[in-house]
Formats: C-alpha cells, sequence, structure tokens
C-alpha cells in the first residue's frame, strides 16, 4: 500500500476542527479514487456525531464493489485518517457513499432480517443464520433484529461471521 504514503497528514485551516478534519478526508478519498483511476468529487457533511462522504461521479459500480466491498474499505480507510487527525478516544461515525448505495443496503439488510425472521417463527426454530456479511452489513442486522426485539450475535470468523438471530420464545418443541 505504498500508495498511502503521506496521505495521513496534517488539516488544513477551516471553521471548525472537524470541518478541516471532513475537508482533508474528503481530499483523501479522492485521492485513493485517482489511484483507482476514478475521477470524482467527494461532497462531505459533519452532523455531530456523523462524517458522511458522498461520491459523485466515476463508474458507480466499481466504487461499490462486489456488495458494496469497496465503499467499505474507503469508509474504514477514512474512518482510520479521521481518527488519526482527531486523536481522541471515541471514534466517530463515517459514512462513504455514491448513489444512495448504503440507504438501499440498510433497506435490503432489513428485508433479509425480516425474511429471515418470518422463516424462523413460521418453521418453529430457536435461532436462524443470515447470510455472510461484512462488519458493518452484521452491525446494521444487529440493530434491526434488536429494534424488532430479538437477540443476535455474530459467529464465525473472518469473511466468514455470519449473524445469528434467536427466537424470542423459550419453550421449543
Amino acid at each position: 500500500m505504498a500508495f498511502l504514503d503521506g496521505l495521513f497528514g496534517g488539516t488544513q485551516k477551516a471553521d471548525t476542527k472537524e470541518t478541516a478534519v471532513a475537508t482533508d478526508a474528503a481530499k483523501f478519498i479522492e485521492t485513493i479514487l485517482r489511484k483507482m483511476d476514478e475521477i470524482c468529487d467527494v461532497e462531505f457533511s459533519y452532523d455531530g456525531e456523523t462524517y458522511t462522504f458522498n461520491i459523485i461521479g466515476g463508474d458507480s459500480g466499481r466504487i461499490i464493489g462486489h456488495k458494496g466491498e469497496n465503499l467499505e474499505n474507503l469508509r474504514f480507510l477514512a474512518k482510520i485518517f479521521i481518527n488519526r487527525q482527531l486523536q481522541e478516544e471515541k471514534s466517530p461515525n463515517v459514512i462513504v457513499d455514491t448513489e444512495n448505495y448504503t440507504e438501499k443496503r440498510h433497506d435490503a439488510i432489513t428485508f433479509q432480517v425480516k425474511e429471515a425472521i418470518s422463516r424462523m417463527e413460521r418453521l418453529q426454530k430457536y435461532s436462524i443464520l443470515l447470510d455472510y456479511m461484512s462488519a458493518y452489513d452484521r452491525k446494521i442486522a444487529h440493530e434491526i433484529a434488536a429494534e424488532m426485539g430479538y437477540s443476535s450475535d455474530s459467529i464465525g470468523q473472518g469473511r466468514s461471521r455470519r449473524v445469528k438471530i434467536v427466537s424470542k420464545r423459550t419453550n421449543i418443541d
């Protein structure tokens, strides 16, 4: 990853420290995209909790990658960059998106979790496993299951980690 050398530099002057960090992180993302031969603009916002970066232009299919892997990697690198700039204990939330992929992915995971829970209850199973997911997607699946009143756990290792959703029922015959 020699192309990352020197990209974790200091911030430029801006209205606030967070704006300066977001500006530099957007430039950092643009630099990585240029290394992928993608010429894009990156818009950003910070709402006090979450840094959001929206990629405009380029080949969105390449930028997103298979099941969002490239976007997830960009999000991960941007998060490291921001953490190094802020040097705070609590890590901020970071979203990197293009063409509303993140929202569409959230909707797809919500559908998958609801369908799995419906199947689990219909078949009177104690638990059910979802497909393999990235860490970010598993986080979303856990949140959705909790909102619906179910407990969940991640099982497996590496890229083989899955979400296991457990039934609310205690007596399964």
